[in-house]
Parts: C-alpha cells; structure tokens; sequence
C-alpha cells in the first residue's frame, strides 16, 4: 500500500535560507530552533533563534 506524500500544513511558515539571511535583522522575525539541546550544542546555531 502506498501513501500520498505529507505535505507542510503552513508552507508560508517555511523559507528558503537566502530569505531568512536577508531578513536577519527584522524586528518582527521569530525563529524558533526545533532541534534538540544535543544537537543545538555541536552545530551552529542562527542568530536570534529561539530553542523549542
């Protein structure tokens, strides 16, 4: 049996890297970093993001 694919229920919540870059500085930007502690710890990490 096969499956339809999953798709991302608010893809407008979803952007591309070169956008986040350029948006950074936007006061009105909340990043939410969904990785866990382990992982946040090895890996950098984007400015101002804040751990779920």
């Amino acid at each position: 049996m096969t499956h339809p694919p999953r798709q991302y229920p608010c893809p407008d919540l979803i952007v591309e890297p070169a956008w986040l870059a350029a948006h950074l500085g936007d006061t009105d930007l909340l990043i939410i970093d969904c990785d866990d502690a382990d992982v946040r710890a090895v890996r950098p990490h984007i400015p101002g993001a804040v751990p779920l």
